[in-house]
């Protein structure tokens, strides 16, 4: 693909691109600057997916690579290794290096958040110079749009990941992909080879990202040149040789979404990946679902009627898609390359919800939308010259509701702050907190943790042992039956107070066959089962 700076020298149009960004760029600095200084303040809880990330990175620190270190059930005072393939491990390498230079969690969290808004903002901004020209006003809207979404904005009150690590890295893809055609063979397989095994380090999807996006811009300059280039060439099996190693080495040693068996097909699941993408961008899908299936207030039980809500939306946002037409070469490109990644990540995602392990869910498509929104900012930039007023409708659509979650995860976190490791533990009560961190003070490695939620992983030191049983969302049939053996310490038990007479609760405490003393403490909304 061409673009209109493809002859200029670097250095000249990064200083050209900053003094005509600078307003913009100067706001992403300061509206990320504030998220990051609120939630440096108000750390953030986390999913259960980064807990388990955390609880590998225990692993690593114990010279087990990205592996959960937990109890054995044949004997409880050994310990058995299963490597975590299910997560990339970027997730929790980049804050956990920092927490080696003295930082704490929470805090390691937010800087990475912070840089990550930082460069999908600034990122986004690049790829639109490319093809357009908007005024200072027009950029500003979009980079408030880009920073204040809803999946802007939740990382800062609940980490998320690799979600938020792969929004930092998709522009730069995006451009890579772009400038792909114009590069040197050399160049352009190590760009490949170092792209990709980022975009994995970010995330596991990341491999479909720059799978789909090295073949649509294979796919435009074949349609366009009617010839073969010898750089898409090297950066596909750049993509392919990255792609083949990870699989190999990492994904083929545990359970990921793509091992899920069986077929789940609906009408749904087969029309999602082509109306999804068109919201993704202004996280229109997410708020939809928030008012339909909140569990507090929940309007409707079957996501699936979300898509069908959204369709005849979608359908008018394909016609007007299709009608555009570009004004310039560049956008004419880029209005092909969008079309055919719109196609081809469908197809691949069609795939993935009928026979995986994954469900028709907005954060799949996200790099598909926000492309979506720099062609629909090319084409009104042609149609209207970007005047501000037209700007302001859908940046507000999305930023309020991005700044409501942003507003309602601060206030929840607020009171459920954890000190030691700087994040917000919602599921544990502190004093049950403290009763635990001073339980591994005395007892050290003697005793064994048991903790009914991946998050609080984070709130013991890596070398305590700890045993993760997702209580709350595990079904009583599949929770362990038997733990045999017995420690010199104690076994220590934390479950909420709502779960701690249920028969999730009598299940693991009577899993433990040769413990049959046990008393419980109570604290707050949260029972600790002591059993000696």
């Amino acid at each position: 693909m061409s673009s209109p700076v493809s002859n200029r020298e670097p250095r000249r149009d990064l200083q050209r691109f900053i003094v005509q960004n600078q307003l913009a760029i100067v706001v992403a600095l300061a509206v990320s600057c504030l998220f990051g200084a609120v939630s440096i303040t108000i750390p953030p809880a986390m999913f259960a997916d980064s807990g388990y990330g955390f609880a590998a990175w225990h692993g690593t620190l114990q010279n087990q690579f990205n592996s959960i270190i937990q109890p054995s059930q044949i004997d409880i005072s050994k310990d058995t290794f299963a490597f975590l393939a299910t997560w990339s491990p970027g997730q929790y390498l980049l804050p956990g290096v920092l927490t080696l230079l003295g930082l704490k969690l929470g805090e390691a969290i937010i800087l990475v958040v912070t840089a990550c808004s930082i460069s999908a903002a600034i990122g986004w901004l690049k790829v639109l110079a490319r093809f357009s020209t908007l005024n200072e006003y027009a950029a500003l809207c979009l980079v408030l749009l880009l920073l204040t979404a809803r999946y802007a904005t939740l990382p800062y009150g609940i980490y998320n990941g690799g979600e938020i690590l792969l929004q930092g890295l998709l522009p730069w893809l995006a451009l890579w992909s772009f400038d792909v055609p114009r590069k040197k063979p050399g160049a352009a397989l190590l760009s490949a080879l170092c792209l990709t095994l980022a975009a994995f380090v970010a995330k596991l999807s990341g491999l479909i990202v720059v799978v789909v996006l090295i073949s649509a811009s294979a796919l435009t300059f074949l349609l366009r040149q009617r010839r073969f280039n010898r750089s898409l060439v090297a950066a596909c099996a750049g993509t392919l040789i990255v792609t083949a190693f990870v699989y190999y080495f990492y994904i083929a040693r545990g359970w990921t979404a793509l091992s899920g068996s069986g077929w789940h097909v609906s009408l749904a699941r087969l029309i999602a990946p082509f109306v999804l993408p068109w919201f993704a961008g202004l996280s229109l899908g997410d708020a939809l679902s928030f008012l339909l299936q909140n569990p507090h207030h929940a309007l409707m039980r079957n996501s699936d009627l979300n898509i069908s809500i959204l369709t005849p939306a979608a359908l008018v946002a394909l016609f007007l898609f299709l009608r555009w037409k570009p004004q310039t070469e560049q956008t004419r490109a880029l209005k092909l390359f969008t079309g055919i990644y719109f196609v081809l990540n469908g197809l691949i995602f069609v795939e993935l919800l009928l026979h995986g392990g994954i469900d028709p869910e907005e954060r799949h498509f996200r790099l598909i939308g926000l492309l979506f929104i720099i062609c629909a900012a090319v084409a009104a930039h042609e149609l209207i010259s970007a005047r501000k007023i037209y700007w302001v409708l859908p940046v507000l659509l999305s930023s309020l509701y991005g700044l409501a979650s942003f507003a309602v995860h601060a206030t929840a976190n607020m009171t459920a702050t954890e000190t030691y490791s700087w994040t917000a533990q919602p599921t544990a009560d502190k004093g049950a907190i403290d009763y635990l961190q001073q339980a591994f003070q005395r007892d050290r490695r003697s005793s064994i943790f048991v903790l009914t939620s991946a998050d609080q992983e984070v709130i013991l030191p890596y070398q305590a042992r700890t045993l993760v049983l997702e209580v709350d969302f595990t079904p009583l049939s599949n929770l362990p039956i038997s733990y045999h053996g017995r420690v010199q310490g104690k076994i220590y038990i934390i479950i909420a107070d709502r779960l701690a007479t249920g028969e999730k609760a009598k299940r693991v405490i009577n899993a433990f066959e040769n413990y049959h003393s046990s008393h419980r403490l109570r604290f707050g909304h949260t029972s600790v089962f002591v059993l000696s």
